[in-house]
């Protein structure tokens, strides 16, 4: 992918320079990009392993306070303390044990509650949960003190009596507190299936609280011979104190790679955008080179072709002038004005010369003005013609469909407009040269053609650039500045129309311009 984008923004052209600060800066540019792609895949990779190591570790403990929540709130709902005021009689406690049987009958014993239990009717009967419930756990400390043991199976609604025996006797302070505890009896349930579905509310209200989305499934597996393992890739168990070793539960959570990703989304984001941004700085920095680059060569090729192009009018006044120094005693007259007639030639070429290039630094700027007029199109054209009637080294045609096409231009800018092309036509087309005047429904068309195929792609794409010339190495056997065509082009978009060329299959320059009728 690195070596596309190289070829693509050119690097590999300032890699086959000469120039070796060239390839040094292509190797230092190349460095730089593989050094900022590979800490941000290390940072990323990085962030990406500490939210998985964190992930993983907030399930397990949203896990393990689940089962914490989930075995606090069942002690809570089922161990609650029974106070009995005076003597209620083996009959009230017979009541109360029948109503506690009522209700848990009613009841499953994962839906039975405390607050079920109403003993309104029965006086002298208070039964106490929650945090009153540690009021009544200070005599069992105390019994423990003391050795007094009982076994609390013993209390049950079949009772006729409670009875208690302690491994000492004679103390009568102990003796009065074991009055007192024989009022006080507490109850616990013991609930032998597991409530899964509540469990797994409480792991996905804790998951809600980290923020966490994940597919999961929790199921008891304390019979492996019933549990169908869940299609998911991981799974783990609780690591609380409170799960009995009665209670098996296994938690199964499937992919979390779209959560990681989610979850490290706007690090990736920024990471990218900083990549994006060092590349595209580079790749800017290449493409400036580059175009410097090639501005530093077409300038060579400016001053080199202008030299040239300079020297030849310049040398031949020169000679001129130095022949009519030397025959001036000879009192021939033709031959003076035959130098001086070259001599003035010359100079006039070399005026338009000057004139050429001057004109072209006004085409950006506002100071050209058209004096456009309403103005038949195939008169312009047959007077471009009419300068390349006599040349015989190429084969001149032209094919004009409607005498009258009339548009509204310069007719000066624009006749030297279509002249640049055919002249082009005959410096560099092929040995038949073609033009052509339609019109469509809005627009007059212009077409200059040749049969030569000598331009290529890259070349155009640029040849309507000012001072662009297709490379030809050091040769002047082909006058020009590289002006024709950019003036060409800025005259017609002045115009408002358009200029394109096509390469193939032969070489073919196309204007359009808007047009107008013969009543402009």
């Amino acid at each position: 992918m690195l070596i596309v984008l190289v070829y693509k923004f050119g690097l590999m052209h300032l890699y086959h320079m000469k120039d070796r600060k060239y390839r040094f800066l292509l190797i230092f540019i190349s460095v730089v990009i593989l050094f900022t792609l590979a800490i941000q895949v290390y940072w990323n990779f990085k962030n990406y392993k500490e939210a998985e190591r964190k992930l993983i570790a907030d399930v397990q403990t949203s896990l393990d306070q689940s089962i914490d929540d989930y075995y606090t709130d069942l002690a809570q709902r089922n161990n609650f303390g029974v106070l009995m005021k005076g003597s209620v009689g083996e009959i009230g406690l017979d009541k109360f044990f029948k109503r506690v049987d009522s209700i848990r009958n009613i009841t499953t014993a994962l839906e039975f509650s405390v607050d079920d239990v109403k003993i309104d009717d029965l006086k002298g009967i208070t039964v106490v949960s929650g945090d009153n419930l540690d009021s009544l756990e200070i005599f069992e400390e105390r019994l423990r003190k003391n050795r007094f043991s009982f076994d609390p199976n013993t209390i049950t609604r079949e009772s006729q009596s409670v009875t208690f025996s302690s491994g000492e006797t004679g103390d009568d302070g102990f003796e009065e507190q074991v009055t007192a505890l024989t009022s006080k009896i507490i109850l616990s349930f013991k609930e032998d299936e597991l409530n899964v579905p509540q469990l797994a509310q409480n792991f996905q209200e804790n998951l809600r609280k980290r923020k966490i989305n994940l597919d999961f499934n929790l199921m008891n597996t304390s019979d492996p011979s019933t549990v169908v393992k869940p299609d998911f890739q991981y799974s783990t168990q609780p690591e609380t104190e409170l799960m009995p070793a009665s209670h098996n539960v296994t938690l199964y959570y499937g992919n979390y790679r779209g959560e990681l990703l989610k979850q490290n989304l706007t690090g990736i984001l920024l990471s990218a955008l900083l990549i994006v941004g060092v590349i595209s700085c580079l790749f800017y920095l290449v493409v400036v080179i580059r175009n410097q680059k090639a501005l530093h060569e077409m300038k060579n090729d400016l001053i080199s072709n202008i030299t040239h192009e300079f020297k030849t009018p310049i040398a031949t006044a020169g000679v001129a002038l130095e022949a009519i120094q030397n025959f001036a005693g000879s009192g021939d007259p033709q031959k003076t004005d035959k130098y001086l007639s070259m001599g003035r030639d010359q100079l006039a070429k070399l005026n338009v010369m000057v004139e050429k290039i001057l004109e072209t630094a006004t085409l950006d700027s506002k100071e050209l003005v058209l004096e456009k007029n309403a103005t038949n199109l195939a008169e312009v054209i047959e007077n471009v013609i009419n300068k390349y009637q006599n040349r015989n080294d190429k084969s001149l045609s032209i094919n004009i469909t409607n005498d009258e096409i009339y548009s509204r231009v310069d007719a000066f800018h624009i006749e030297n407009a279509i002249n640049n092309l055919v002249d082009n036509a005959f410096k560099y087309g092929g040995d038949e040269v073609q033009v052509t005047l339609s019109e469509t429904v809005d627009n007059a068309v212009i077409e200059v053609s040749d049969s030569g195929t000598g331009l290529s792609y890259k070349d155009s794409k640029n040849i309507f650039d000012k001072f662009y010339r297709v490379s030809q190495g050091n040769r002047h056997d082909v006058k020009g500045f590289g002006i024709g065509l950019f003036y060409t082009k800025t005259i017609i978009e002045k115009h408002g129309g358009t200029i394109s060329v096509a390469i193939k299959p032969n070489t073919k320059f196309k204007i359009e311009i808007p047009h107008g009728t013969n009543n402009y």
